[in-house]
């Protein structure tokens, strides 16, 4: 018989070293899958008023399962709103929360989660709450094996339910002060499309605006709860694996680009990979450890193909000294405009925008069109918005 003695002192220290620095969701599933290995371990975001906030955390789920559960958040869990009649880090019993066989014929069951398995049996606690979103972490397992299972599964969670529930009170402390990040975040602003700083296992340590508004759309690339960085699709997610591993290791490359396409079909992102620090990742004595950070870091920034590239008038006065009317050519240029197009959109004619072109050209230090346009791409590319 498993007793509360054998969950040791270091496994706690573990937990509220995570809450500390990083991975706390990531070291709690952990620990609990570790000592109940014949279990599903989930933990649920559950937001009821506002469902693009929930998310799902697990171990021994199917690997589409994180994919595939935001696809579906209509699909409520019936247990949400009993989850919210119960204190912080009491440990329930499903059967305390809503009969069983109406779990089982709610689509959250039926639909989604009967898909990796007879899980009807739940034993849990809420970790903490915060205004409308609760987060709860379960322990799920088939009614077959309940009486073996349930006895277990209710010593571990009562031995570490309280402890996790006050290091994810830290965990939320941390995050409303992160002041660490700030100098990293303000210069990741600088860049005008979608940018992540990723470790090796794909760790999302930091990301601009435009990245958190390109991972709440979930078109091509998303930021999980865990903080991981996944893509939309399967084959994008090993694509997107791959590259991370390749320049992570630092071996041969040190920056490199994939197409990844978006998950309504409808066009790519051209994702761009740099190795910032090749540093030596510290080894993992065991898979709590979870929380040490790789000094190895990686640049990942994700361009439309569909979204025009803008340059303003003001940029170009500063790098080329370009006049208001020089400016407005060349930005037509950049569009793919002719300037037979330009010469209709403006009223003027031909030759006077040749002239204007001569004088792009020779301010710029280009010498044909095309280069003229590659180079102003490359300044639209890197140019803040």
């Amino acid at each position: 018989m498993l007793e509360t003695a054998t969950i040791f002192p270091a496994e706690i220290d573990l937990i509220y070293e995570a809450a500390m620095s990083d991975g706390f969701y990531d070291t709690v599933l952990g620990i609990i899958s570790q000592n109940l290995p014949e279990c599903s371990v989930l933990i649920y975001g559950e937001n009821t008023t506002s469902p693009k906030d929930n998310f799902l955390l697990h171990r021994g789920l199917g690997p589409d399962a994180v994919r595939s559960y935001p696809a579906g958040l209509s699909v409520q869990n019936v247990l949400f709103q009993a989850h919210w009649r119960l204190p912080e880090g009491r440990v329930f019993q499903d059967t305390e929360l809503v009969d069983r066989e109406v779990f089982a014929n709610s689509p959250f069951y039926s639909e989604w989660l009967s898909r990796y398995g007879p899980l009807l049996c739940a034993t849990g606690f809420v970790i903490g709450r915060n205004g409308e979103r609760q987060t709860v972490l379960e322990v799920r397992y088939p009614e077959f094996r309940e009486k073996q299972l349930r006895k277990k599964a209710t010593v571990v969670l009562e031995a570490l339910a309280a402890s996790v529930a006050r290091a994810a009170r830290i965990v939320r402390l941390r995050e409303r002060h992160p002041l660490e990040h700030e100098y990293v975040a303000s210069l990741l602003e600088v860049i005008s499309a979608p940018a992540f700083i990723v470790d090796p296992e794909g760790r999302v340590s930091n990301h601009n605006t435009r990245a958190e508004v390109m991972s709440e759309k979930q078109n091509a690339l998303f930021i999980s709860a865990d903080q991981f960085l996944h893509a939309t699709s399967p084959d994008a997610e090993d694509l997107l694996k791959t590259l991370i591993n390749r320049i992570s290791t630092g071996r041969k490359f040190s920056s490199e680009i994939i197409a990844l396409k978006k998950s309504d079909g409808e066009g790519s992102f051209f994702v761009a990979a740099t190795l910032l620090d090749n540093g030596n990742s510290a080894g993992h004595a065991n898979c709590y450890e979870t929380s040490r950070k790789s000094r190895v870091r990686i640049l990942l920034t994700a361009l439309d193909e569909a979204e025009p590239l803008h340059l303003s008038p003001e940029a170009l006065w500063q790098a080329f000294r370009l006049s208001r009317a020089e400016s407005q050519l060349a930005i037509a240029l950049l569009e793919g405009k002719t300037i037979g197009e330009c010469a209709q959109m403006y009223r003027v004619s031909k030759q006077t925008l040749r002239n204007q072109l001569t004088s792009v050209m020779r301010k710029t230090e280009t010498h044909r069109q095309p280069q003229l346009v590659a180079l102003l791409t490359r300044l639209a590319v890197c140019a803040p918005t």
